[in-house]
């Protein structure tokens, strides 16, 4: 995979010093991409992440009955599987908003939100169609949901080599693509025999996979079991008036207005985060901030931008630490002051 951060400082500093084209994205990723510590160098060097982080926890524990801080931080190392869902929902949700927090408040502003699977929901509350409150009662409302209701499933992703047959090898019954990141890079999810049987298939002809976090069907039929009640329960949330567009990888296109099933097609249907990055690049030049926790969506993009392209991708967050570094990185080529808009 080609790495968009070492080509960073000249394409960053052409886009931030001058091109009326450049936009920049803020993207948010969802489940597969959480760890136990993420942003424990933030909350531990960055007084304002620390800050945002922890009224989160406030906002969060009466929903959760729990510490979200303390779950993070506190408990399970970095290599133990953060998998249990009501705690990775809001802790997902937590962490991408209080790093979108810092980033505006260093200069760093978004002109677009994009959102990947549960990501579009920290999206709709960075571009102000959702308030913080409410997208937390709605995230750890839909993981009681799906934990008391849904089937366990398997997730992984699949990365097999350019012009591969093998790439998309038939799904066995009961497992389905469910996120095409880039070329030759997908997500499959099913029931969990299921999924055993397409990693066979897959190391049979030597095609790599990697297990994700995640025990449940998102974006699958697995999940119509709680549709009824999760619907109802969208019924209550109140939506404002984004501030910005919503990009939505769900249906790879700039959101217009949410329908009555918004969130509910978030979390059923399959990602397109492919389609979404090529239809943005077809109208323009971009600066994509990449807020997840791991930087996995900078990553996708290093094999989606064409070589001649002039947008960039940045990373901010990872699993090794040293993210503050990573934001000052961010913040040195702007040359402008703090509050200004980036680029």
């Amino acid at each position: 995979m080609n790495d968009p951060q070492s080509a960073y400082p000249d394409q960053a500093k052409r886009l931030m010093n001058g091109s009326p084209r450049s936009r920049t994205v803020f993207m948010f990723s969802g489940q597969g991409t959480q760890y136990y510590t993420m942003g424990l160098d933030f909350y531990r060097r960055h007084p304002g992440f620390k800050r945002v982080l922890n009224r989160c926890d406030e906002i969060a524990k009466p929903f959760l009955g729990a510490s979200l801080v303390k779950l993070l931080y506190e408990g399970e190392g970095k290599d133990a599987p953060f998998e249990r869902l009501l705690h990775s929902n809001p802790a997902l949700l937590a962490i991408q908003f209080s790093l979108a927090q810092v980033l505006r408040e260093a200069g760093v502003r978004p002109d677009m939100a994009l959102g990947y699977g549960l990501g579009e929901i920290t999206a709709s509350v960075v571009a102000g169609l959702v308030g913080l409150d409410d997208a937390f009662r709605l995230v750890i409302g839909m993981a009681r949901l799906i934990e008391d209701k849904a089937p366990a499933a398997k997730m992984i992703s699949v990365f097999a080599a350019p012009g591969s047959r093998e790439a998309y090898p038939s799904m066995p019954a009961d497992c389905w693509i469910t996120a095409q990141n880039f070329a030759n890079c997908y997500v499959a999810t099913g029931l969990p025999d299921s999924v055993d049987r397409l990693k066979e298939s897959l190391e049979a002809s030597n095609t790599l996979w990697q297990k994700l976090p995640v025990t449940y069907g998102f974006h699958t039929r697995l999940l119509d079991l709680i549709a009824s009640e999760f619907k109802a329960m969208c019924a209550g949330i109140p939506l404002r008036r984004s501030s910005i567009p919503i990009v939505t990888a769900c249906r790879g296109w700039v959101l217009r207005e949410p329908d009555e099933d918004y969130f509910w097609k978030i979390i059923r249907y399959p990602v397109e985060f492919d389609r979404a990055i090529l239809g943005l690049l077809e109208m323009g030049d971009y600066v994509f901030v990449d807020a997840s926790p791991s930087g996995a969506l900078a990553t996708y993009l290093g094999d989606i931008l064409p070589p001649d392209s002039a947008s960039v991708a940045v990373r901010i967050m990872n699993p090794f630490g040293l993210e503050s570094d990573y934001l000052e990185r961010l913040r040195e080529p702007m040359g402008h002051p703090k509050g200004s808009r980036f680029p």
